[in-house]
């Protein structure tokens, strides 16, 4: 009985740790995450926060910075993130490398973060194949559903977070 009873805790506590796959929004095998935001702020707030955020989230907003154009309201910025989880006691990481393009007019600003490309250092699947592994409509030998479905929430946090942040910053009126 009581090793019946320790199964099924153990069985319960596994489940409470499993991970549900993200969904992830990606089209012709194309991670894309968009949005229009509306504001009360006018085009060149929106640039000036726009351009503070480049400054404070990056580790060098020149070396990010593809395309920078006040006129139009404009930035385009190429960087990478490294998201980190632990599998079976060890820390694995990945790159992603991003496009963000971020355009201001007044009262709303757009961004487009793309997806352009993805290591796994463990494992070399694309996301379109680890959406397929974490589903269970593709196997391999280097990869599972689990470490499949925790490579997914790696990079949704990381672009989501990334974006999440962005949001916070543009909002802030700052006249001083």
């Amino acid at each position: 009985m009581r090793t019946l009873i320790l199964s099924l805790s153990f069985l319960l506590c596994a489940n409470l740790h499993a991970q549900s796959i993200p969904e992830i929004p990606i089209e012709n095998g194309i991670v894309t995450y968009t949005d229009v935001v509306e504001t009360e702020l006018n085009k060149s707030a929106l640039y000036a926060n726009l351009k503070t955020w480049v400054a404070l989230y990056f580790v060098s907003a020149k070396a990010v910075t593809e395309l920078d154009d006040a006129d139009l309201g404009k930035l385009i910025l190429k960087a990478k993130l490294t998201p980190s989880f632990s599998y079976i006691g060890q820390k694995r990481s990945s790159d992603i490398d991003i496009a963000l393009q971020v355009d201001c007019k007044d009262n709303k600003y757009r961004y487009i973060a793309t997806v352009v490309g993805y290591n796994h250092r463990q494992t070399p699947q694309s996301i379109p194949e680890l959406i397929e592994i974490a589903h269970g409509r593709k196997k391999t030998a280097t990869n599972n559903k689990g470490y499949a479905t925790r490579q997914l929430n790696g990079i949704d946090e990381s672009i989501s977070d990334m974006i999440a942040s962005l949001k916070k910053n543009m909002v802030v009126n700052d006249d001083f």
